[in-house]
């Protein structure tokens, strides 16, 4: 049994399935992993890198094989609905695949993230038509998607988003700029946000299904990164795009609010998940490498220092799972997810960022050379409280549900935190610390 299903296994009554099933769908993520040979390959594909040529952009080798057969298993299908040849099973199994495959390999890990939000966006927003054409091919892996928010002016700002979607009739003609867009140019569908109605202001902004092979759409080129040097993030430039009117996404005019919600819900608890997943096996590596090395005459893991680094590691990634599935429970179960996607992300990603830092700590010299994978998965995890939304964003986020709400502190529990929201009749639970209530100007 994973170390993950007893997470998921407190919510099965809430979930409405069985053991068993979760239980399935966590050893096939391992089956596949341990298949495939990812954690033994995420090396070479850090070395390798993505390429960008002649206007195309490849994974490193190998790499694709990898993501194609994570969807002939029906792996990406996991929550898709049954109409579209989904397992129609709950969001929170896809974050337990998103996590163990993130174990293996950071790079792949965020790709397998990016592809169960695009499918999340599509379930939520898309009309018939558009979940018949995109859903049973990205279940299957047969096409990949990417989400297209992010510009050089406009991150955790998306009002200032510049890209403009102008309507001439029958379509769109789309121009403009997106940077950091995981698997960018790889991915053959991309759900781009765009202003349609410059003088609406918030009502001025839609969603936009574009496909990779219209013309006008191109790669500026391939980020070159501190981290997940496997993955490809690229700069996507629209020159003149027709997109037909067809692929509106949701609402023109709610595009805004659609992508807030998108990044609530898919990206910030799969970033969470993905987080854990690298987080966990550092702090493995930790554990083994404190019973090997040894100094003064006995293993380090002896010593009280490190002895007391590797039992707060263990408790980190103890709250962290326990955030990110509850955050995904609620979502699966149309509770407060927004407020619960935010504790999560914020939780999981800084409680990696510190545990990959104490597992290269531990590892000494050892820690900085190649090698060892510490280091690298410092440098691939630390993307985490930065991209959906960064730390500070999330803090601002909590802080103001809790003001705007009118949310009422009732107390401590183990290592959380009690909010309660009156008009919800619903209990948040924030890790203890995890946000500085005076600076926000919070009262408990």
């Amino acid at each position: 049994m994973d170390v993950l299903s007893p997470y998921i296994l407190e919510y099965v009554s809430k979930l409405n399935i069985d053991k068993d099933t979760v239980n399935y769908v966590l050893d096939l993520s391992n089956e596949l992993v341990e298949r495939t040979k990812l954690a033994e390959k995420a090396p070479e594909f850090d070395k390798a890198g993505p390429k960008l040529e002649n206007g195309e952009v490849s994974l490193p080798p190998g790499n694709e094989e990898i993501y194609r057969e994570f969807g002939k298993a029906g792996l990406y299908a996991i929550f898709a609905p049954e109409d579209y040849e989904g397992m129609g099973l709950p969001y929170t199994l896809y974050t337990g695949f998103t996590e163990i495959v993130s174990r293996a390999c950071g790079s792949t890990g965020l790709g397998v993230a990016v592809q169960g939000s695009v499918i999340d966006i599509l379930t939520a927003f898309g009309n018939e038509k558009q979940k018949a054409k995109y859903l049973p091919r990205l279940a299957k892996g047969e096409i990949f998607g990417s989400v297209a928010f992010t510009e050089p002016v406009a991150g955790s700002d998306l009002a200032n988003t510049k890209t403009t979607a102008i309507d001439e009739g029958d379509y769109f003609v789309l121009n403009g700029q997106k940077q950091f867009i995981t698997n960018g140019g790889f991915s053959e569908v991309y759900v781009v946000l765009a202003r349609t109605d410059p003088d609406k202001g918030k009502k001025g902004y839609s969603q936009l299904l574009l496909e990779r092979d219209m013309e006008g759409f191109s790669v500026g080129r391939l980020e070159k990164k501190y981290g997940l040097e496997g993955s490809p993030t690229a700069v996507l430039n629209f020159d003149n795009v027709k997109v037909p009117k067809e692929n509106l996404l949701g609402t023109r005019g709610e595009g805004l609010k659609q992508t807030i919600l998108g990044l609530s819900g898919g990206e910030r608890i799969g970033v969470a998940a993905w987080s854990t997943g690298i987080a966990y096996t550092a702090y493995l590596e930790a554990k083994e490498y404190s019973q090997i090395r040894k100094a003064f005459g006995k293993p380090i893991g002896e010593i009280p220092i490190i002895k007391s680094k590797l039992e707060k590691m263990e408790k980190q990634l103890d709250l962290a799972r326990k955030s990110y599935v509850r955050a995904a429970v609620v979502k699966d179960t149309g509770g407060p997810w927004a407020l619960e996607a935010s504790i999560a992300k914020l939780y999981a990603s800084e409680a990696a960022v510190d545990i990959t830092y104490q597992n290269q700590q531990i590892h000494g010299g050892n820690g900085i050379t190649r090698d060892y994978p510490a280091e690298r998965h410092v440098r691939d995890v630390r993307t985490a409280t930065i991209g959906g939304g960064t730390s500070e964003i999330q803090q601002l986020i909590i802080t103001r549900n809790i003001k705007q709400k009118q949310m009422k502190f009732v107390g401590e529990e183990g290592s959380w935190e009690k909010w309660f929201i009156p008009a919800e009749d619903y209990t948040v639970l924030i890790p203890k610390g995890l946000v500085d209530w005076e600076f926000w100007g919070v009262q408990k």
